[in-house]
């Protein structure tokens, strides 16, 4: 069985996009991430028109949809449905504590979440 290796500098890794979709913004806003029995208090730190990338002190169930409460500065809490996508684990301070890292997806956004996830972005 023979493994094929990109060259170097060819771009992204197998299964991987080049470029996005969508462009991302680096900020810092709370969420809260749920599914049915809980509730998980945490911080987004890059946010798309496609996604979020969140920082939380528990992780949820991988296998199920989740919904995701943005607080969206000067507005009502924007109420979403995601899809888990990737998951890691980001060492605090001197290691001994973590965070774990998760990049979702959201699922079928209507034009009015659409709208606000614009001008929050401002793109």
């Amino acid at each position: 069985m023979s493994h094929h290796t990109p060259p170097a500098g060819s771009g992204t890794a197998p299964g991987r996009r080049k470029g996005r979709q969508y462009p991302r913004s680096k900020l810092s806003m709370p969420s809260i991430v749920g599914s049915g029995e809980y509730a998980i208090k945490g911080r987004i730190v890059d946010l798309s028109l496609n996604g979020a990338f969140m920082l939380l002190p528990e992780l949820p169930d991988p296998t199920r949809p989740v919904t995701l409460t943005l607080g969206l500065p000067g507005s009502q809490p924007l109420v979403l449905h995601a899809e888990l996508v990737r998951v890691d684990i980001r060492p605090e301070g001197d290691g001994s504590s973590h965070q774990y890292g998760l990049a979702v997806r959201f699922l079928s956004l209507s034009s009015e979440q659409r709208l606000l996830l614009f001008n929050t972005l401002r793109i």
